[in-house]
């Protein structure tokens, strides 16, 4: 009984012989399709990395937009601490006034 080989007539694995004849058959196309792929690849981490950015700025502009009115709000608004001192002052007067 005759045992097979896994080779062909060129002494090749078959394996080979079949990648031989599909670069033959479609290399250029898959070359063409590699180039391709690696210009979207390119422009998708170009935009990925404009996105970052604007979103890094974006959130700058709130993070400064948001202490502003912080800010503004805490000079409209006194605080607690400054409100109880004014009270104690006027409560001082009106019993200095009453007294």
């Amino acid at each position: 009984m005759a045992t097979k080989s896994k080779a062909n007539t060129n002494g090749e694995p078959k394996g080979q012989s079949v990648d031989t004849i599909r670069d033959i058959l479609f290399g250029e196309q898959m070359a063409d399709y590699e180039t391709r792929f690696a210009e979207l690849e390119k422009q998708l981490v170009d935009k990925f990395e404009e996105l970052k950015k604007d979103l890094t700025n974006h959130a700058e502009q709130l993070t400064s937009a948001i202490q502003r009115e912080r800010e503004d709000s805490e000079d409209r608004n006194p605080s607690r601490a400054r409100l109880a001192d004014l009270f104690d002052s006027v409560a001082d007067q009106l019993r200095s006034k009453s007294g």
